[in-house]
């Protein structure tokens, strides 16, 4: 094994000096096309066929950069433990944000190697510089794989085949070195020294930051690098190459270090500040928790960047190769209970919770709901989201501050696009409300929600948040969809009504009064729209039209039964729900005295509203008072000339002891009365009380005048 100053004199002088040779003689070298072609055939007698990844000098001298750059990558795999025992004798100090150190040769020289690595990564041109710049974030992730506390063997790459080796568990694995040999193995083994892990620490954390320099580079926020580059980043198929090599390098990264330095959280002391210029998409809720600082967010951040930066371009339906290792990546943190990279998924989301982009009529993509790559990675962060949202792992309240988030995204949305404006049609050709990936993630947040009021403690100002975010969007959700000459109608009314039985099971006790009022509001415009639709009916004659009145007809039927349904549950004595009953039956009934001759078996509109009363009646836990109140108008129904409605209402009284109820509620109003009789006598003696302390306030008067006379005189 070689001393430090043969491995100093190695790196520094060897590799380094070959590596800075190649970058000079490679940029001394740069030509325009007219002059390589001349130099090409000049002073030549012979000609040679050169493939067309080497017919110039400067992707000749770029293969050797490459070659440089992975032979340092393989040093650092086999070498890394001897290197990091050379620091054993630095001392590191901090303090006022300056770093001493002492015999540091190993520290600058891993310095020096990540900057040369950054600077390959961020390199611009076509194919020919796509070798190096994959070498080159390979080296920089490699980098914080050898210095992390696991080490480069938590995420090895599949070894070769070779002597010593066998087959375990369906992998080729060395069981041993070659007899004669001892070959150290340093692949990022734990070091057995305080000081050599604080070290390596240090050089994790450069490392690290490097990562966020390339991510600032991809952000376009280095304007000095970017200020000559006209293309887009985003568009650059080679660019999409690199990233897709970047996440798979990260995916590895992940495993090394997701139980120590990426563990949520995780803030290692010392720590070097967040390079300038890096976004922070995670801290856009002001409910959000997530520390500035923590190693976990930052990676989140680069992989979320890169899954947002890989477009395959404008015309692209599809997602690139770097996006779906992105998500991969993702969806796998989020099966460890990682909360940023849920948060992450969901800003990558966004709209894709709620509207789906219609294809125009006539196209061939069968089977494609989206129309560009945006389209497609909002869907799949949002498939992600409504997968992993049941996650246990994850943290009740950073599910809530999820939905605050997607309920803030629709509000915002639906600022932006009037539904009720006359292009309204003209874009409901093209952008459709959709609620399937939301409703799992509204299902799984509320039942979390109603935890944290369980629980108490300082949740009260988010579950307030959210309650509020989600009366407001309810609010709009119920409210019919109005356009120009057709009837209104309520969209994904199927979805909207599992939405509304989740928030009446999980509402809390302050916010009953609220959340009736807003079903009381929904059922009351679905009856409205029923009607209208089924007066359609009885008028269009063309199939389509009918088609789509009866379908949402259907849809408007079946949002008045849950809300009428949630008013039972929530508060079946309400003002509210008498009205909605009362409504229905008396409708009801003047239907029948006026179409005395309609079959038993026909199911007018009427019939089909009074027929979702009295089912949701049957399912109130308190339905007496209810009854009480509708006695008379159930007498009435009880004969009416269709056999489904009678038995119903027959149902509701033959549960209900009307006798009974009837003793109990003359018994209530007796009492009541009773308390009244009482009150009034208790006033009638206060008032008694009130006249004789007025008398004796009018006797001190007069005596105090008298008093005050006498006392003039003397």
């Amino acid at each position: 094994s070689f001393s430090n100053e043969q491995w100093e004199s190695c790196i520094n002088n060897v590799v380094f000096g070959s590596y800075e040779q190649v970058l000079s003689r490679g940029g001394a070298c740069e030509k325009t096309e007219g002059e390589q072609a001349e130099n090409g055939t000049a002073n030549t007698k012979y000609r040679v066929n050169i493939h067309h990844s080497r017919d110039s000098v400067d992707k000749q001298w770029a293969t050797t950069e490459v070659l440089v750059i992975r032979g340092l990558s393989r040093i650092l795999r086999n070498y890394f433990s001897q290197l990091l025992r050379t620091t054993e004798n630095v001392k590191v100090t901090v303090g006022q944000g300056a770093l001493a150190m002492s015999n540091a040769w190993f520290m600058k020289a891993w310095t020096r190697l990540l900057g040369f690595a950054l600077r390959a990564a961020k390199q611009t041109g076509g194919r020919d510089t796509i070798d190096l710049r994959a070498s080159a974030v390979e080296l920089l992730v490699l980098c914080c794989q050898l210095s992390c506390k696991a080490g480069f063997q938590a995420a090895i790459t599949p070894a070769r085949v070779g002597t010593n080796m066998e087959v375990v568990n369906g992998a080729l694995r060395s069981v041993g070195e070659a007899k004669g040999k001892q070959v150290e193995k340093g692949n990022g083994s734990r070091s057995t020294t305080e000081l050599s892990s604080r070290n390596r620490e240090r050089l994790f954390l450069e490392a690290f930051n490097q990562l966020g320099q390339f991510q600032n580079f991809l952000n376009r926020a280095d304007a000095e690098e970017d200020e000559d580059d006209e293309r887009s980043i985003y568009l650059e198929p080679v660019l999409v190459q690199v990233l897709h090599k970047m996440a798979t390098e990260l995916a590895k990264l992940y495993e090394c270090c997701k139980d120590d330095e990426l563990f949520p959280g995780n803030t290692p002391e010392p720590f070097e500040q967040v390079p300038a210029g890096t976004r922070r998409y995670l801290a856009t809720d002001p409910m959000d928790e997530i520390q500035s600082d923590d190693l976990e967010g930052r990676f989140v951040d680069l992989v979320r960047t890169i899954a947002v930066t890989a477009m395959g371009g404008k015309d692209s339906k599809f997602l690139t190769q770097a996006q779906r290792a992105s998500f991969d990546l993702l969806r796998e943190m989020v099966s460890g209970s990682s909360n940023a990279a849920l948060k992450a998924l969901t800003l990558i989301a966004g709209p894709a919770f709620f509207w789906v982009i219609q294809k125009d009529e006539g196209s061939n993509d069968a089977g494609d709901d989206t129309n560009s790559a945006i389209e497609a990675l909002g869907k799949e962060a949002a498939t992600v989201v409504s997968e992993e949202i049941k996650n246990t792992g994850l943290s009740d309240r950073v599910k809530v501050q999820i939905l605050c988030l997607l309920l803030s995204v629709f509000d915002t949305e639906s600022d932006k696009e009037s539904w009720n404006a006359i292009s309204t049609e003209k874009k409901e050709q093209h952008r459709k409300r959709s609620f399937k990936l939301f409703v799992p993630v509204m299902e799984s947040t509320l039942a979390s929600a109603e935890r944290l009021v369980k629980l108490g403690g300082d949740n009260g100002e988010l579950i307030d948040l959210l309650w509020d975010r989600l009366k407001k969007v309810l609010s709009q959700l119920l409210a019919p969809i109005k356009i120009p000459e057709t009837p209104p109608y309520i969209s994904q009314a199927s979805h909207l009504a599992k939405m509304v039985k989740s928030t009446v099971e999980h509402v809390p006790d302050n916010r009953r009064n609220e959340i009736c009022s807003l079903l009381s509001s929904g059922a009351f415009e679905s009856i409205d729209i029923a009607k209208r639709h089924s007066h359609a009916l009885d008028e269009e004659t063309r199939p389509e039209t009918r088609k789509r009145a009866k379908k949402r007809h259907d849809e408007a039927l079946k949002m008045c039964s849950e809300c009428v349904r949630g008013l039972c549950m929530l508060q079946p004595d309400s003002r509210f729900l008498r009205s909605i009953t009362k409504q229905a039956f008396a409708d009801v009934i003047s239907t029948m005295e006026k179409n005395k001759d309609l079959p038993p078996s026909v199911d007018t509109v009427e019939i089909e509203i009074a027929l979702i009363a009295c089912q949701a009646i049957k399912k109130s836990k308190q339905m007496e008072s209810l009854v009480i109140s509708l006695f008379p108008q159930l007498c009435v129904l009880v004969s009416i000339n269709h056999f489904g409605l009678r038995s119903e209402v027959a149902s509701i009284m033959e549960v209900v002891n009307i006798g009974e109820a009837l003793i109990d509620a003359t018994a209530k109003m007796e009492a009541a009365e009773r308390r009244a009789e009482d009150a009034e006598k208790e006033n009638e003696l206060l008032m008694a009380a009130i006249e004789e302390l007025r008398e004796e306030n009018e006797r001190l008067h007069r005596d105090i005048a008298v008093l005050s006379a006498s006392s003039a005189l003397t």
